[in-house]
């Protein structure tokens, strides 16, 4: 099945399915728990986890109000030289989306961005489960596909990178990771499909630009490639070449 959003979000409801019966619901109560009732959430605080979130919402609020894409400096603070900020727009790019969407809708825009901040970590947690069962469903049965996402969701990791208002650039680079994994895996089972490598090497190149933090997988992954390459030889070579020369080309 190729990627799409349509088959990330058709895998995302095939986790419900049987053998699971009933698990999707205690799955999702224990989900509102954990993030939305426990006494201590920051949700019902009001106050989001961590500084970089309060960063993130800053640029992409002052960017949605005339700030240009490449002034990296966050000019509220230690004016009036300001501060210079490391964060890519491209990962502001769906949050600033979902803020500009809810605006048009009516909302204020601490209202629009306060909703966008409590729900898009959400939706990459649901991308984020999809894309480990894409990536592991070619590889066991199709019930232990689904099993391996609730696993994953037990994980405090998981459940600490993708909790509402975490708004930083790591879920959003665990997406991209798994998705990028999924694409060298699929690379090296059909090794005459040209597709794979290309995707490969465009997320790993966007991750390197959203997150430095990604560096040791791009390492892991590429060097996978390469001995894979190496010793499969043709086709083989031809994919880790195109593999090579996208993620080159993207991050000159």
């Amino acid at each position: 099945m190729p990627l799409s959003l349509r088959n990330l979000l058709h895998d995302t409801a095939a986790m419900f399915r049987p053998t699971f019966n009933g698990l999707a619901a205690v799955v999702m109560l224990y989900v509102v728990f954990a993030l939305l009732v426990f006494p201590h959430s920051n949700v019902l605080s009001g106050d989001l986890p961590d500084t970089d979130d309060y960063m993130y919402l800053d640029q992409i609020m002052d960017w949605l109000n005339g700030q240009g894409w490449y002034d990296n400096i966050q000019h509220r603070m230690d004016p009036p030289a300001g501060v210079p900020i490391h964060f890519s727009r491209l990962a502001m790019m769906p949050m600033a989306a979902l803020v500009w969407i809810f605006e048009r809708c009516g909302l204020p825009p601490v209202g629009a961005g306060t909703i966008m901040a409590m729900i898009y970590p959400l939706i990459l947690m649901g991308l984020f489960f999809a894309a480990l069962r894409w990536v592991v469903k070619n590889f066991v049965p199709t019930e232990w596909a689904g099993a391996s996402a609730f696993v994953v969701l037990f994980l405090p990791g998981t459940l600490f990178m993708f909790r509402p208002g975490h708004i930083d650039h790591h879920g959003l680079m665990a997406l991209m990771l798994m998705v990028a994994m999924g694409c060298v895996l699929r690379l090296m089972d059909n090794p005459d499909d040209k597709r794979w490598p290309v995707y490969a090497g465009l997320l790993m190149a966007f991750g390197q630009v959203i997150a430095l933090e990604i560096l040791p997988w791009l390492l892991l992954l590429s060097g996978w490639i390469g001995l894979w390459a190496i010793m499969q030889g043709k086709p083989a070579a031809r994919q880790g070449l195109i593999y090579g020369i996208v993620l080159a080309l993207r991050m000159m």
